[in-house]
């Protein structure tokens, strides 16, 4: 959904839902330790599974808010005062998963 900047406002959501397979992405290969072996090096397609970084939902939120305080002022107080925005981002997702 988006709500294009008009009247002072703007605003924008989105949800994602997503899948991440791969055969090679790996917990302890994401901390940095390089010594993973396979399962079969003949067979690497029984290592298939989801990836360290799928994340399957997600939802976001943002928005702009311009404050109309002192927007038209012209001395020193509207330079100083005037002209804020208020901004806001929210992220909400599924945490990553876990394979025994």
């Amino acid at each position: 959904m988006r709500k294009r900047f008009s009247q002072d406002y703007a605003f924008q959501a989105s949800y994602t839902f997503s899948k991440l397979i791969d055969s090679d992405s790996d917990v302890l290969r994401a901390r940095g330790v390089d010594d993973i072996y396979t399962t079969d090096a003949m067979k690497t397609f029984l290592d298939r599974g989801l990836s360290v970084l799928d994340i399957a939902n997600r939802f976001t939120v943002n928005e702009v808010w311009e404050i109309p305080f002192l927007k038209q002022q012209r001395g020193v107080l509207g330079k100083a005062l005037g002209g804020w925005q208020v901004n806001t981002s929210l992220v909400l997702q599924d945490g990553r998963p876990f394979s025994p």
